[in-house]
């Protein structure tokens, strides 16, 4: 069985009514917790970083129920690996000091065998070349969703 890891902006662009991403961010979440085969995964970076937009534990812990995620921890192998992907990255020419948690959630894809939903695609692409992704481009296509919902999804928003 597959797992699917979200980043950050997943669960920011589904909660905020704002972003063009939004109405996307939503359908996927709702075809992971409505498709018992494809179990939706975040790891604690990305529980921390969505930690910032609500005032105490229990909201963000009621908001990761409300969505049938789990919270899945890091092996030593997933943590090793997004420390070599971020040495490649900085000697690459990358300057950007807050990337570190990208390769940790990069990284713990790869290792738990699983696919990615994100929207920020550059960095995934190129420093985890064989990581699946999930994105508003390409909208999971290649995942085989066995509930036609999403795809249904996709049809009326002019994605086909």
């Amino acid at each position: 069985m597959k797992r699917i890891f979200l980043d950050t902006c997943i669960l920011i662009d589904a909660s905020n009514r704002n972003s063009e991403f939004c109405s996307w961010s939503r359908s996927l979440l709702s075809e992971i917790r409505d498709n018992g085969s494809m179990p939706g995964f975040i790891s604690p970076i990305v529980f921390s970083e969505f930690s910032a937009a609500f005032q105490t534990t229990a909201e963000v812990v009621a908001q990761i129920e409300a969505l049938e995620l789990t919270i899945q921890h890091p092996c030593v192998e997933s943590l090793h690996l997004a420390a070599r992907k971020h040495i490649i990255y900085r000697r690459n020419g990358g300057r950007k000091t807050g990337t570190l948690s990208d390769f940790f959630i990069g990284s713990q894809a790869v290792v738990e065998k699983g696919v990615l939903a994100t929207r920020d695609v550059t960095r995934f692409k190129t420093y985890f070349s064989t990581l699946q992704l999930i994105t508003p481009d390409n909208q999971g296509l290649s995942l085989e969703f066995p509930n036609p919902t999403f795809l249904a999804h996709r049809q009326t928003q002019g994605k086909s």
